[in-house]
């Protein structure tokens, strides 16, 4: 069984493209969502719990494109590696 690298390579550039459009639209939807209630939310909430609102979803985001990077890295040595193909680098 032989593996075409170009091929394997492609999907996953394609599998990394989606990814990355997934998670900006998700995270978009919420900040847009968490902006138009902020001014019903200064009334409930002390600004402070908003700061770390924010800090927690941008952690979260970072740690989620983080996460998709490195599942596209190994997935490409993977393809990369059982075509005999040498060291890989960072995509």
């Amino acid at each position: 069984m032989s593996i075409d690298v170009n091929q394997a390579n492609e999907g996953l550039r394609a599998h990394s493209r989606g990814g990355i459009a997934a998670v900006i639209t998700v995270n978009s939807g919420a900040m847009i969502a968490l902006l138009s209630q902020l001014g019903s939310l200064r009334s409930m909430v002390e600004m402070d719990a908003i700061k770390y609102a924010f800090a927690f979803w941008i952690a979260g985001v970072v740690a989620g494109l983080l996460c998709w990077f490195f599942a596209s890295w190994a997935a490409s040595a993977h393809a990369n590696r059982g075509a005999g193909v040498g060291p890989v680098t960072a995509p």
